[in-house]
C-alpha cells in the first residue's frame, strides 16, 4: 500500500510539473505573437526649433504643416506607419531670418522621430564698402 501512495505522489508531481511547463509555454507563445497581416503602427514626427525670433512654418512631405512661434517643440499632426519616409523642410524662410533643418528626412521604424531640429539665424546683410 505504501509503494501505491508513492506512485501516486509521483505520478501526480510529474502531472504537476508538465501543467506548469506548458503554462509557460503558452504564455511565451501568446506574447511573441505577430501582428495581424496588414495591422500597421504609427509614430509622430516631432520637431525642436532653436533660435527663432518670429513665426515659422514647417512642412512634412510638402503637405502636413506645423507653425512654429520662437523656441518650441513641435509634433507634426498627421502620424505616419513604419516604413513611410518623412521629410521636413522650409517652404518659406520667415522673415530677417534663415532657418536651417537637421535630420530632416529618413524612413519611420519602430518609433516615434524625435531627432530632428531646426535652428534659426537672424539673416543679415552684406553691405560692400568702396
Amino acid at each position: 500500500m505504501p509503494n501505491k501512495i508513492l506512485s501516486i505522489i509521483s505520478i501526480l508531481g510529474s502531472i504537476a510539473l508538465l501543467s506548469s511547463c506548458l503554462t509557460e509555454t503558452s504564455s511565451t507563445t501568446a506574447s511573441t505573437t505577430p501582428s495581424p497581416a496588414g495591422a500597421s503602427t504609427s509614430y509622430t514626427i516631432g520637431v525642436v526649433v532653436s533660435g527663432l525670433t518670429g513665426t515659422l512654418v514647417l512642412q512634412n512631405n510638402g503637405r502636413d504643416n506645423l507653425t512654429s512661434i520662437a523656441n518650441t517643440t513641435g509634433i507634426f499632426a498627421t502620424p505616419l506607419s513604419t516604413g513611410t519616409t518623412y521629410s521636413i523642410t522650409v517652404p518659406t524662410q520667415p522673415s530677417g531670418e534663415t532657418c536651417t533643418v537637421v535630420n530632416g528626412s529618413g524612413t519611420v521604424r519602430t518609433s516615434n522621430v524625435t531627432n530632428v531640429t531646426v535652428s534659426c539665424d537672424i539673416s543679415r546683410e552684406l553691405t560692400t564698402y568702396f
